[in-house]
C-alpha cells in the first residue's frame, strides 16, 4: 500500500482551499436568497390592495348649546354666569323646623341640539349664624338624573329647603345662609 505523504503545508493549503470554497458557496447562496426575496416581494405586492379613508371634521359650536332657567316658566334667562337667576329672599324667609319650602325651577333647552342635564350641584353658604350647619337646614333638587331634554322642550324640578324638625331654637334661631343651584346640560350624542 502506497500512501502519499502530505506535508503540513499541503494540508494547510487544502484546508484554506476548502474554506474559500465554502465562503464562496455561502456568499452565492445569500445572494440567491436575497434575489428570491426581492422577487417574492415584487410578486406579493402584485397580490395586495389598499383601502383609503378620508374625512373632514369640525368642532361643535358652543352657541348650539343653550340651557335656560326660569322661576315662572314664562320668562327665560340663560343665566350662564353668576349670580344667575335670583330667587326672592322672601320665599326662604322664616323657615320653621320640619316645614319644607318648595320652589319650582324651570329648565328649557333653547339650543339646537338635544341635551342631557346632570344632577344639579347645590352649594349652601352660611351666614354669621350658620343655617346649613349639621342639624340645621338642608337643600336638595328633586328629579331623576340624568335628565333628557330635547330641543325646544322644558321641564320643572323642585328646590326643597327644609329646616330639620329637631333644630333647636338656641342654635338655629335667627340663622342665615344662601344657596347656589347649578344645572349643567351637555350634548346628548
Amino acid at each position: 500500500m502506497t500512501t502519499d505523504p502530505m506535508t503540513d503545508v499541503d494540508l494547510a493549503a487544502a484546508r484554506d482551499e476548502r474554506k474559500r470554497k465554502k465562503v464562496a458557496v455561502a456568499k452565492y447562496s445569500l445572494a440567491g436568497v436575497a434575489l428570491l426575496g426581492i422577487g417574492a416581494a415584487l410578486t406579493s405586492a402584485a397580490w395586495t390592495d389598499s383601502a383609503w379613508f378620508n374625512a373632514q371634521a369640525t368642532a361643535l359650536d358652543p352657541d348650539d348649546i343653550e340651557l335656560e332657567g326660569s322661576l315662572d316658566g314664562a320668562t327665560w334667562n340663560p343665566a350662564d354666569e353668576g349670580p344667575g337667576i335670583m330667587i326672592e329672599s322672601t320665599l326662604l324667609a322664616n323657615l320653621v323646623p320640619g316645614d319644607p319650602v318648595t320652589i319650582p325651577l324651570h329648565l328649557k333647552n333653547t339650543g339646537t341640539l338635544p341635551l342631557t342635564v346632570t344632577t344639579p350641584v347645590v352649594t349652601p353658604e352660611n351666614g354669621d349664624i350658620p343655617l346649613f350647619a349639621t342639624g340645621g337646614a338642608t337643600a336638595e333638587v328633586t328629579g331623576e338624573y340624568p335628565l333628557a331634554l330635547p330641543v325646544g322642550h322644558d321641564t320643572t324640578v323642585n328646590l326643597v329647603v327644609t329646616l330639620d324638625q329637631n333644630a333647636s331654637s338656641e342654635t338655629f334661631g335667627g340663622a342665615s345662609g344662601s344657596l347656589t343651584v347649578q344645572f349643567e346640560g351637555s350634548v346628548d350624542r
